[in-house]
């Protein structure tokens, strides 16, 4: 589903800020009871991307669902509907599991500075951090974020080609 909320007012509700909370307090059924030597599983990621004093804010579950929002109002919400966008959802949270070495535990959540990229991703144990500037992807063909950031721009793309108008 295409959302155009309107940004923000000083009177009116920041639909951007509440859409991002909400991902990232997201905790699905059952992980409450999970043990502590259980390994540490991730089941979703947030990719905040500065662009100017804004941000864009791509979402990912293990379900498969996706979403894309960003601070100046619009996104969208409901990828889970398309077959593309579970597959690069799903991809996405494996990427980022397969490099859980390169986040630190967080319990801060603040937005990145205008040309970075911030990745939060939500696991059985808490929520794990990284940033990165856009630039590294380019220049360093091998940055070590490399493949969460591209996994990443999958699901954008899968998000753009299944959203009508877009």
């Amino acid at each position: 589903m295409l959302l155009r909320p309107k940004p923000a007012t000083a009177s009116g509700p920041n639909v951007y800020e509440d859409l991002r909370t909400q991902a990232l307090q997201f905790r699905p059924e059952g992980l409450g009871a999970s043990s502590p030597d259980d390994p540490v599983s991730a089941y979703g990621l947030l990719m905040d991307i500065g662009v100017g004093s804004n941000t864009a804010t791509v979402t990912s579950f293990s379900s498969g669902d996706a979403s894309l929002y960003t601070s100046t109002g619009g996104g969208v919400l409901g990828g889970i509907g398309h077959e593309t966008v579970r597959t690069a959802a799903r991809a996405w949270v494996s990427a980022a599991q397969q490099r859980l070495d390169l986040f630190a535990p967080t319990t801060t959540f603040p937005h990145p500075a205008g040309d970075h990229v911030r990745f939060f991703v939500l696991t059985n144990r808490g929520v794990l951090t990284a940033e990165a500037s856009r630039a590294s992807f380019e220049a360093k063909p091998h940055a070590p974020l490399l493949p969460v950031w591209a996994a990443g721009q999958d699901v954008l793309t899968a998000i753009r080609l299944s959203t009508p108008g877009s």
